[in-house]
């Protein structure tokens, strides 16, 4: 957007659903394989009464990599004295489950990145950093 301050930046899962009443189960930082690269991810198991959500998710600034919201600002401050303003998204995949759904992330997260492999949305293919 036209718009380039912290009011747009990448809202974490970590943050935002303790926000909206979950608590936090768990929270491990894990690299997969997917499609020959490693990437890492976070993986967290949020919870509410009546309602667990597992989520694995990573966050790219510009092309790299960012774990945290920590990272996240080192990548904008090294693309800022440069003089770039970097696009950054967030990847989310989760699941509402009473038992681990990993299997079903990885899945599904060897699907889009077969799809996207040669389309513009291979920037979901973070630089390491």
């Amino acid at each position: 957007g036209r718009l380039q301050t912290d009011q747009k930046s990448v809202h974490y899962p970590e943050v935002c659903y303790p926000a909206d009443g979950f608590e936090s189960r768990s929270n491990q930082t894990e690299v997969i394989t997917v499609s020959g690269h490693r990437l890492t991810v976070k993986r967290l198991i949020m919870e509410q009464p009546g309602r667990r959500e597992y989520i694995t998710y990573w966050t790219v600034i510009g092309k790299y990599a960012a774990y945290s919201p920590t990272t996240s600002k080192i990548q904008q401050l090294r693309y800022g004295v440069r003089g770039i303003i970097p696009d950054g998204f967030i990847v989310r995949v989760s699941t509402i489950s009473e038992s681990e759904d990993w299997q079903t992330h990885q899945a599904f997260i060897d699907a889009l990145f077969s799809a996207t492999r040669e389309s513009p949305l291979s920037r979901i293919i973070p630089t390491a950093l």
